[in-house]
């Protein structure tokens, strides 16, 4: 609608790529699953009970902090488990799926509204990209 507002003509498509899905903190390196099972007790003591286990890398235990959309909250939570001592990390987490794009042909005169105006007020879109299109 913002765009039709400013006098230009969107265009859906769809294409397979890589879905951004958040700010992921963990905590790796667990030497086995009570060593785990220890932390996220403390961790839910703590106040922190979405705290869960998960394979990690060779026979080590990786503890799941949570998966964030705001990195502002990812951060918060990364600041707590540093305050029991704990070294956690954010990473960005992302997958395979289907990216939406909308395409727009602006002219001069014409210009995109700012990109903050694109997200509305729904709040569903996660991550916003503004580029040039590839050459037809």
């Amino acid at each position: 609608t913002l765009l039709r507002e400013s006098e230009l003509e969107p265009r859906k498509r769809t294409s397979e790529g890589v879905v951004w899905k958040g700010y992921w903190v963990a905590l790796d390196g667990l030497p086995d699953r009570p060593a785990a099972d220890g932390v996220i007790e403390r961790l839910r003591r703590f106040g922190i009970g979405d705290a869960y286990a998960m394979p990690g890398d060779g026979n080590r235990i990786t503890i799941s902090l949570g998966l964030f959309s705001d990195r502002q909250r990812a951060l918060r939570r990364m600041d707590e488990v540093k305050a029991l001592g704990l070294e956690p990390r954010v990473s960005e987490r992302e997958r395979s799926g289907t990216v939406y794009w909308i395409d727009v042909d602006v002219e001069p005169p014409a210009t995109l509204p700012e990109a903050a105006r694109l997200h509305g007020e729904g709040g569903r879109i996660l991550r916003l990209e503004v580029k040039p299109c590839e050459p037809r």
